[in-house]
């Protein structure tokens, strides 16, 4: 009788340490799958965050010459490189904020003879919308705190 039970208690805890030996390797597969995806979506994300950045950096750079140039030549070559950016690159990656700043920019560059200090009003509100967005998007804020 004891015999026959203790030979049960050996099936049972045999039992038990294959179910769970098969549970600990499905977690282990399935916890790797999730760093697989993970470290995926965070290289998309950087990748993302990089040409985030060096298009914000390009179009300030653009709309600053923009709004202190002196030279006709220099002056058209950053207007098409503005109009460039607009309809293209910079959409793709630009916040609401950017986007709003990129149109005011628009609209003043439109006019015949565009107002040299308001330009440089709204190249500052572009930056600092730039500003704003990389914090948001780079989670600075979280990291200063």
């Amino acid at each position: 009788m004891i015999a026959e039970n203790i030979d049960k208690a050996i099936k049972v805890l045999g039992f038990l340490f294959a179910l769970g030996s098969i549970l600990w390797a499905i977690h282990q597969y399935t916890g790797s799958i999730q760093s697989s995806n993970r470290a995926k979506v965070l290289e998309i994300k950087k990748s993302f965050l990089d040409r985030q950045l060096n298009l914000y950096t390009e179009a300030t750079l653009t709309v600053s010459k923009l709004a202190t140039n002196e030279s006709p030549e220099e002056f058209d070559k950053h207007y098409k490189r503005f109009w460039e950016l607009y309809w293209g690159e910079l959409a793709l990656v630009e916040s609401k904020g950017v986007e709003g700043a990129m149109v005011a920019l628009g609209k003043e560059l439109k006019k015949s003879n565009p107002d040299k200090e308001k330009l440089q009003k709204l190249s500052l509100n572009l930056a600092h919308a730039c500003r704003v967005s990389i914090h948001e998007s780079w989670g600075i804020d979280e990291i200063l705190q």
